[in-house]
Formats: structure tokens, sequence, C-alpha cells
């Protein structure tokens, strides 16, 4: 049977439409009649049935049998690509469009648009968009980027996914955290957060505290503290920041059993070792108190303005911000053929506070320019 198109120009309630006609039929405005399968329809004003859409362009097909068309596809004037009842599919071409909304899959060699809905999966090669990503499916994007909806995990580099990650990066080079120094800290803060510091050369964690150094020499210290029985103490201080555990406690060189014969508790210059019975007099009691230390290149604030770092190469120590010290009654005192010796650079003032014999504080400000 040979193709027939009708062109006709009908009137609903709500605006006037172009109506073409593929196959032998007709249309009334609400219907086709049977057997022509696919209308195209241009909507000069408002959706048919509703009058609530922008000016579009459907495709409208019908079931075996039925009169009723279904719209299939729809391009709106704002943009928008509605595909009603299948899928977007341009895996050979490219889809540039406003928005991109598909009930199924949305494939495409390249994908350049604003939104994209899809309740089916999303595989594309180049992606761009300017809005949203909603996919009810998986997203693939050029063989690199994938998101799994089901499991809520991203991967990068391949689609291998490992269980309780929701970012995993499958490849074998590197990726660069945020980088700056320490004045370039975020302004707010959150317990996680990763950055690399360039002003102390490592990288650094927020603890929910403050930002600390990640990979620094730790190294740790065994210190020894002796104290003398006399058979009614049972308290004695200790001169660090200790635990029950992280103590060896002997009395004439017997080892005491942590918890049963003695306790830690406090922090330094509180730290409190107590036996449960006190012992003898005569007793030479041993405390061997372990210290685990952290190698520190740099102190600063929370804004970064006042630091006080070691160069990593020069024998110097270099000071952002004031250095300000308190002259008191024992201050140092300079003899003969002794120096004090400043190194300052161009457009620095130092401010020099002396005390003399009699107790009078007199300055002195030196400016280099």
């Amino acid at each position: 049977m040979p193709v027939v198109i009708y062109w006709a120009t009908a009137h609903t309630q709500s605006q006037n439409r172009l109506v073409t006609l593929i196959g032998e039929g007709s249309e009334n405005g609400t219907a086709i009649t049977s057997p022509a399968a696919v209308r195209i329809s241009l909507d000069a004003a408002a959706d048919w049935t509703s009058g609530s859409t922008p000016t579009h362009i459907s495709l409208w097909t019908t079931t075996s049998g039925a009169n009723v068309p279904t719209e299939t596809v729809r391009a709106e004037s704002g943009g928008n690509l509605n595909v009603y009842l299948g899928n977007v599919n341009a895996a050979n071409g490219s889809v540039y469009t406003g928005n991109v909304s598909a009930s199924g899959n949305v494939t495409s060699a390249n994908v350049t648009t604003g939104n994209i809905s899809a309740s089916g999966n999303i595989d594309s090669g180049n992606l761009s968009t300017g809005g949203q990503i909603y996919s009810a499916g998986n997203v693939t994007v050029n063989s690199f980027f994938y998101v799994d909806p089901v499991d809520n995990t991203v991967m990068i580099a391949s689609n291998s996914i490992v269980a309780c990650s929701v970012l995993t990066m499958n490849a074998t080079t590197s990726f660069v955290v945020p980088t700056g120094n320490t004045a370039q800290r975020p302004s707010s803060t959150y317990t996680g957060m990763v950055r690399f510091n360039t002003t102390q050369n490592n990288l650094e964690i927020y603890d929910n505290n403050a930002w600390t150094p990640v990979g620094s020499t730790e190294f740790t210290v065994i210190s020894d503290q002796q104290f003398a029985g006399d058979g009614a103490t049972v308290n004695f201080t200790l001169s660090s920041t200790q635990t029950t555990n992280s103590c060896i406690v002997s009395i004439n060189g017997v080892v005491q059993i942590p918890t049963l014969a003695y306790a830690v508790a406090g922090t330094n210059p509180t730290c409190v070792l107590t036996f449960t019975e006190a012992p003898a007099l005569g007793d030479v009691i041993d405390v061997r108190q372990i210290t685990t230390t952290v190698t520190v290149m740099q102190i600063d604030n929370v804004s970064g303005n006042a630091i006080v770092a070691a160069s990593p190469t020069a024998s110097q120590i270099n000071i952002t911000g004031n250095l300000v010290a308190t002259v008191n009654s024992t201050a140092p005192t300079l003899v003969t053929n002794q120096t004090m010796s400043f190194q300052l650079v161009s457009n620095t003032q130092l401010n020099i506070l002396v005390r003399g014999s009699d107790g009078t504080t007199r300055s002195v400000a030196l400016t280099l320019s």
C-alpha cells in the first residue's frame, strides 16, 4: 500500500496545530483514525490536551488497532528533547539540546546539553552539561567515568566496584589533592578534609580540632624516673603525661602488674602514679615512661599569620608575624665582647627594649629602609 501524507490544520479548544499524517487516515484534533500509524504535529501555542507547555513539535504513534495516539517524542521551543516511550540513541553522532529526558536509555557519542534525565542508563563519549545528570541506571562517560546508583559508588578509569567505597580510582598513576599554603586553608573546616600544605611541605588532614600533618616522622622516647618508698605514700607525680599501659613500673627490680598493682591518671604536670599498696620504706620505685613524639618543622596559628618554622635547607628559623618578647628581671645581660645579632630585611623595623641596672626599661627602634 502506498504511503499517503495528509496535511491538515486542526483546531481544538486550546490552540491551532499543523498536522501531518503518515499513512491513510484522518485526524480530528484528538484522535487518529486507523490505519494511520504516525502523526507529526506542530503545536503553535500549547499542549493539545492541557494547553500548559510551550510551542513544540511532537511525534504521535498508535498501537495496532488503536485510534487514540500516544505522544512518543517531543522537541520543545525551550530546547528540551523528551522521549517518552523509548531511548535516545545517537551512538555514531552527537546530541546538542537544552535538556534530554528519556524513559529508556540515552546513548550517544557526544552529548552537550543542560539537564539529562533517564530512567535507564546514560552512555556517552564526551558529556558536557551545565545542569544536572539524573539516571535510575548507570552513567558511563567515555569508558572512564562510571556512576552506579545501585551500589552508590563512583568509579574512575574502570568500572571495577569496591565494596563500601563511594569513590574508587582504579588507576596506577596518581591524583592531585587541593594544594596551597597555610594562609590558604579553607575558611570553613570539616572533619576529614585533606590538602597539601606548601608552607609545611606535607599532606595535612583536619581532625575536628586542628589541621594535623600526615606522614610526619614519629619516634618513641623512654624516660626514667625514680622514687623512694616510705611505707605510707601511694601517690607519686610523674614528669610527663602517661597512662597505666604506657608505664613500666618496678619495685626493687620486680616489674609490677598494671591495674592490679598500680594505675596512672591525669596529664602533666598532674599526672599521678597510684599504688594499691604503699611501697615499703627503702623500696626503690623505678618508672619507665614511654612517649611517642612527632618531628615538628613548623608551629603556626589557625589563621596562618603567625608562623615559626625551621628552614628545610638553610640553617635558620623563619618567623612570620611579630616576635614579641616579655622583658623581666631575669633577662640575659650582655657583658664585654658579647653580641646579639639580628638580620633585617628591607622595610622592616626592630624594636629593642633594654632594662638598665637602675631597673628602668628603655626602648630603641632600628629601621632598615
